[in-house]
């Protein structure tokens, strides 16, 4: 029981791979902006943030439907770091 591995995987590399769009945004954005350009890149960023915060949402949504499991397992390690203890 625990974490399932491949869920936490699919965020870590939601996130990674957002962030990463996001500064290539911010940078081909700048890029265009200062070459007088329509900075487009612009759009890409903010849309990657609004992404952010859409992943963010549903790790929340899943947190609160996994909150019994997860009280489970504290109760599970506060009983054997007690018995550990004792």
């Amino acid at each position: 029981m625990g974490p399932n591995l491949p869920i936490w995987s699919l965020f870590l590399t939601a996130y990674g791979a957002l962030g990463i769009f996001v500064m290539a945004g911010l940078t081909f954005g700048y890029s265009q902006w200062s070459i007088h350009q329509k900075p487009y890149g612009f759009l890409v960023a903010g849309l990657c943030v609004v992404m952010l915060f859409v992943v963010y949402g549903i790790g929340k949504v899943g947190e609160g439907l996994a909150e019994a499991q997860t009280q489970l397992m504290h109760t599970f390690l506060q009983e054997t770091l007690n018995v550990a203890h004792t």
